[in-house]
């Protein structure tokens, strides 16, 4: 009991540190939008069955719908530019998080509209009802991806400003030297932490909501609900100071907000020009690209071979959602961490790659033959799977914010999340190219334990990368250990001599 005491006063005066570093308003508001975006889930299956129950779409053309409706992520680096060079009513971040908040609200109110017009069955999925519908589903990721890109901007900013700090105090205080990098600050990894500890708070509302929820509940009652998500992230908005930029209205002349814009492109290039900026970018590239996915197949496995249901993989998302809390948790715990973000990369991958044989184990029935049942194999695998998946994301997040250059923050930001999702997207084409090379399909599993080996090799071919690619030291790192005992002695030959 005294156990339990003593981790929640640690609890709660971690968190009144990061309310007197970053204060609440700016908390709240950040939580808010995360938060948001993992209640998504809730709306997410709904709104695939109505495309396909209600208004009885094809396969082909609903996966075409969902893909365009999914066009405003892929502008992530657009908002980022516009935002830093523009502020609107006086503000680079909080007017635009206002902005996509009503836009959100907007979408989901009218698809709930939509919806239940459609409730009847009447409905065949015609181009008069589908252009409406896409373009709502359109502005409702508009919403979410604005508000992604500016509160991420504003995190970058923070961790920037943090990083700036703690480099200035240990050069004072002859810690390291012009050039050097160290592990992360609580702060830099409170910031994350909270981020994503919303989102799987959020992501595991939605989930564990969708599966209380009687199925007779219809359609656009989810969607209405949904639609409270952005008015929250309105309503945490208010309060959060941002100091004001231009004029009374925030403007400026066409030219004046056309030049700028320029500028920031000009600085954005700028960035990427720098070996610090595009060497890890590759890296964040490369380490999913390098690797041929198999959630597509692995997916009709579990469902067609097993006989997974939709209730089991509604819960194993549930249990994904903890782990990532978990993991959210545990990377933001330490104060200073031990380890660089080199160490952390790389033992991660590593990690991944030999759990990834899970899913080889899987396929050839040896869990079976060890008396463990494919459910508990599966949650168990995938758990910690989601839990070293978010330890090792926290290392990029935090290079990715302390890199942005000042006054490009949510450009450069925005452009290394979507370099990521650009690399998930092209580990999606490699493992299709690959499995129609090796024969695999949902009619034929011969070869796809022979899939699964070459996607754990390939998991390794980035762990070499990440010296080349990773510059940075830290307290778990060598080379920066080697330059401490460096300067230690070069201390001491002085001391003495000073004798």
């Amino acid at each position: 009991m005294k156990q339990i005491i003593d981790r929640a006063k640690s609890a709660k005066n971690w968190f009144k540190r990061q309310q007197n570093t970053f204060g609440l308003p700016f908390l709240a508001c950040i939580c808010a939008v995360y938060f948001a975006q993992g209640f998504r889930t809730l709306s997410g299956l709904h709104c695939q069955l109505y495309l396909k129950d209600t208004l009885g779409m094809d396969p082909g053309k609903m996966q075409a719908l969902l893909s365009l409706s999914g066009l405003p992520w892929s502008l992530k680096p657009l908002y980022g530019l516009v935002s830093d060079a523009y502020p609107l009513f006086g503000h680079h971040r909080k007017s635009y998080l206002m902005l996509g908040a009503v836009i959100g609200s907007i979408a989901w109110i009218g698809l709930a509209i939509l919806a239940k017009s459609h409730s009847g069955g009447d409905d065949d999925g015609s181009s008069k009802s589908t252009w409406p519908l896409l373009l709502l589903l359109i502005l409702s990721n508009l919403s979410t991806a604005l508000s992604d890109v500016m509160v991420d901007a504003m995190v970058a900013e923070r961790a920037a400003a943090l990083a700036a700090t703690a480099n200035a105090k240990k050069k004072d205080d002859g810690i390291i030297e012009d050039g050097d990098n160290f592990s992360a600050t609580e702060g830099e990894n409170a910031l994350q932490s909270l981020c994503w500890s919303s989102l799987a708070i959020g992501g595991l509302s939605g989930s564990i909501i969708g599966v209380v929820l009687p199925s007779s509940v219809p359609t656009w009652i989810i969607f209405l609900l949904t639609a409270s998500c952005p008015l929250i992230v309105f309503l945490a908005t208010i309060p959060l100071v941002e100091n004001r930029s231009g004029g009374d209205d925030g403007g400026g002349t066409a030219t004046d907000n056309v030049g700028g814009i320029v500028a920031r492109c000009t600085d954005l290039i700028r960035a990427l020009r720098m070996p610090q900026v595009h060497l890890p970018l590759s890296f964040f590239f490369l380490q999913n690209a390098l690797v041929p996915s198999c959630h597509g197949i692995m997916l009709f496995f579990l469902t067609e071979k097993l006989g997974f249901t939709t209730a089991f993989m509604s819960a194993n998302g549930v249990v994904a959602y903890i782990a990532l809390l978990l993991g959210s948790a545990f990377g933001g715990g330490g104060e200073k961490g031990s380890l660089s973000f080199r160490s952390i990369f790389f033992r991660c991958q590593l990690a991944l790659a030999v759990l990834s044989l899970a899913d080889l184990i899987l396929v050839l029935r040896l869990n079976v033959r060890f008396g463990i049942p494919d459910v508990v194999f599966v949650l168990g695998t995938d758990a910690i799977s989601s839990l070293l998946s978010r330890v090792a994301l926290q290392p990029f997040l935090l290079i990715s914010a302390r890199l942005c250059p000042k006054g490009c923050e949510a450009s450069l930001f925005a452009f290394f999340m979507s370099t990521s999702n650009f690399g998930n997207t092209a580990s999606g084409t490699f493992g299709a190219a690959v499995m129609g090379l090796l024969g695999v399909s949902k009619d034929d599993y011969t070869r796809l334990p022979l899939l699964l080996l070459i996607r754990t090799v390939c998991m390794l071919l980035p762990l070499p990368l990440v010296r080349v690619l990773i510059k940075e030291g830290g307290d778990g790192d060598d080379g920066e250990k080697e330059k401490k005992e460096e300067k230690e002695k070069g201390r001491g030959e002085v001391k003495m001599k000073g004798v």
